[in-house]
């Protein structure tokens, strides 16, 4: 009975054999649960938690648990199919747009926000431990409060452009002395 109900809700369709596809190629069998899962992350870019993924992928019908879809979010994590976003230890996102780039979190509405590469310079780094390379840089902006965007009138956290939304949030400029300064 499980595998007919399974059957019913990944129906062979373009978008599921792109996703199927896509898993396979970095290594990963294409379950059906997998494929239900990646349905939800892998439709638009977006800042998924693992608990809006599972409330999504059940509201069809009750059939994938809560640790299949932290088990499948940690393996596109570990095949860099998404990038995990840890804005607390308690609060973790997975990210589907995997391409580099920076974000703001508003701690006050919980919204991450996208940041382009080129919004925003990272001059250099420490020094790293002997026998290390650099993985990457994450880079959090973290504000407080409700943040109307001044062209739409909307809150952040709720539809409007984002690339409206993003200079509102964060806008960088260089001081005098050529340093970044933010507002």
């Amino acid at each position: 009975m499980y595998n007919l109900v399974m059957d019913q809700i990944v129906k062979s369709s373009p978008e599921q054999e792109e996703i199927s596809a896509l898993l396979r190629r970095h290594g990963i069998n294409p379950t059906a649960q997998r494929l239900i899962i990646g349905r939800v992350v892998f439709s638009s870019f977006q800042h998924l938690s693992a608990d809006q993924v599972l409330k999504t992928v059940n509201e069809e019908m009750n059939c994938v648990s809560k640790a299949t879809v932290y088990n499948t979010l940690n393996l596109f994590a570990k095949h860099k199919l998404v990038h995990e976003v840890i804005v607390d230890p308690t609060k973790v996102f997975y990210d589907s747009n995997t391409s580099p780039h920076y974000h703001i979190y508003n701690e006050h509405t919980g919204e991450l926000i996208d940041v382009g590469a080129g919004e925003l310079e990272v001059i250099g780094i420490p020094n790293l431990p002997e026998n290390t390379v650099a993985a990457g840089i994450d880079v959090i902006v973290r504000v407080t409060g409700i943040i109307r965007s001044l062209t739409e009138g909307t809150i952040a956290g709720h539809p409007g452009n984002p690339a409206q939304r993003q200079s509102v949030c964060f806008s960088r400029r260089s001081s005098s002395d050529g340093r970044a300064t933010h507002s």
